[in-house]
């Protein structure tokens, strides 16, 4: 019993470390992402019910495949809308500089 407590014990430990650097490389991964309403010099919306987002980049992003780096692309939805980019291939930083005009639901 005192051998199967002690293992039990180190794989505990084990994956408490696998959880702190799971943790750890998620905070390192970061993105950018922001969006506007356009005005008309009267103050007033140039485009009532639409907004505009811009998907900069991400960097940073983890390796999912162990000799392979990410090929990553976004997906932004707004309420049924999807948008979806283009593949960035083999980067862990990719770079999109997107706008995508979407429809604000009321």
């Amino acid at each position: 019993q005192e051998n199967a407590l002690y293992q039990i014990g180190a794989k505990m430990a084990q994956i408490s470390t696998q959880q702190r650097q799971t943790t750890d490389m998620l905070a390192e991964a970061s993105s950018r992402l922001e969006s506007t309403l356009h005005y008309d010099g009267a103050g007033q919306p140039n485009m009532p019910g639409k907004m505009v987002v811009r998907v900069q980049a991400a960097h940073g992003l983890l390796h999912l495949e162990r000799n392979r780096a990410p090929s990553p692309y976004f997906v932004l939805s707004l309420a049924e809308q999807v948008h979806v980019s283009a593949v960035a291939p083999e980067t862990r930083n990719p770079l999109w500089d997107k706008e995508v005009v979407v429809d604000v639901p009321n």
